[in-house]
């Protein structure tokens, strides 16, 4: 089996800028992601996908030059991830290089396990390759006890009385989107023209405390501080 990994990381962000090369607890963010694709010792290539020099050369100063830039049109707000994966496995077999197994993983994941990649790439290879393996996580309650408030403090009940009333015991766990990694086939992102509907998903669970939603400063703050809990 051939592999390939592909990591994201855009020059463009508004609410953190700059984040994909930001200091992380001593390193480079996007450094973090890599090591644990290394360290995992199951790619046969890991490429950075970016339109941004300075993450260009962050990845090179970890042993990872990108292999070509990601173009301007795919690297926008609205560029979707399906785009950025075809342009690296098009791009990547056109220079006479296949792979059987294509993994994302996201820039901003730095507690991202090696172990987890091994385990869930080995699980996607063993199943059925038109169903890619995505990082999922569960929620912290259950979604079916989940109230709504709206902007004057007035709280919303759930749709189902009957649910709330059950025991939390007795509900049956939700998941969702981890943020982290996913396994695809080359073929299957070839295809596709967006993320995919998840009902074609199978998932690969990743453990609460490890999952980490950057999108403001104090969700930075937040992944430091378990980042430094989990590595003690």
């Amino acid at each position: 089996m051939k592999r390939l990994v592909v990591i994201p990381a855009r020059e463009g962000s508004k609410r953190i800028p700059h984040k994909n090369v930001k200091d992380f607890c001593g390193k480079p963010m996007i450094s973090h992601a890599i090591m644990a694709c290394e360290e995992s010792g199951i790619f046969d290539l890991i490429h950075v996908s970016t339109d941004s020099m300075k993450v260009a050369s962050v990845a090179k100063q970890y042993g990872h030059a990108p292999d070509f830039m990601r173009p301007h049109e795919i690297s926008g707000d609205h560029a979707t991830m399906m785009e950025v994966l075809k342009h690296a496995v098009e791009e990547l077999e056109e220079g006479k290089k296949k792979f059987d197994t294509v993994c994302l993983v996201y820039a901003t994941s730095p507690l991202v396990s090696p172990d987890d990649l091994k385990k869930a790439c080995d699980a996607f290879e063993k199943g059925d390759p038109d169903k890619p393996l995505l990082a999922v996580t569960p929620y912290p309650a259950p979604v079916e006890h989940a109230f709504r408030m709206e902007r004057d403090g007035a709280v919303l009940r759930p749709d189902s009385e009957a649910s709330l009333a059950m025991r939390t015991q007795d509900l049956k766990p939700a998941y969702y989107d981890a943020g982290m990694f996913a396994f695809y086939t080359p073929a299957f992102i070839k295809k596709q023209k967006a993320a995919g509907n998840f009902a074609a998903f199978r998932g690969f669970s990743v453990p609460s405390y490890r999952v980490t939603d950057i999108d403001w400063p104090e969700d930075w703050e937040r992944a430091e501080m378990l980042f430094k809990a989990v590595n003690a």
